[in-house]
């Protein structure tokens, strides 16, 4: 192994105040960063509530009328999407409420690598909770219409 040399070295680079424009965009990557906790948060409520609606609307489809399940319902096709969305929709809500989950992390006082480290894994954990749960709602969205179409078809 051979010692560092002068010509190893890394140059050193004459630095530059930034421009106003330069400010203004370290600015606006601050506020994002700050706030992204707050908008993935509202994003997983948003679709609880959306999904919790779909299902309402779903089970009030289902239950339509005297007989259950009522006859648009009696062919294997609309009775197979049906579960299928309802099944989507709960798996929707049930990943939007683990990115909502509180979860413990290491906190480091004194060390701003580490303390930038540990919010990137928290809006990573939230993010991830949020883009299951809308992937999965769109999924449970086109079985939804898929549904709606073969209970007018059949």
């Amino acid at each position: 192994m051979r010692g560092l040399q002068i010509s190893d070295e890394i140059p050193i680079q004459d630095g530059r105040t930034p421009s106003e424009a330069q400010k203004q965009l370290i600015a606006l990557f601050q506020e994002l960063e700050k706030g992204q906790l707050d908008v993935l948060d509202g994003a997983n409520k948003r679709i609880i509530e959306l999904t919790t609606a779909l299902l309402g609307l779903l089970f009030a489809v289902a239950a339509f009328g005297k007989d259950f399940p009522p006859p648009y319902l009696q062919p294997a096709l609309p009775k197979v999407l049906a579960i299928a969305a309802l099944v989507v929709y709960l798996l929707a809500m049930i990943c939007a409420f683990i990115g909502l989950q509180p979860k413990e992390y290491d906190k480091y006082d004194h060390n701003l690598t580490e303390m930038r480290e540990e919010l990137r894994k928290i809006i990573q954990y939230k993010s991830r909770g949020f883009q299951a749960a809308s992937g999965l709602f769109v999924l449970g969205c086109l079985l939804l219409v898929a549904l709606l179409i073969a209970v007018i078809l059949m």
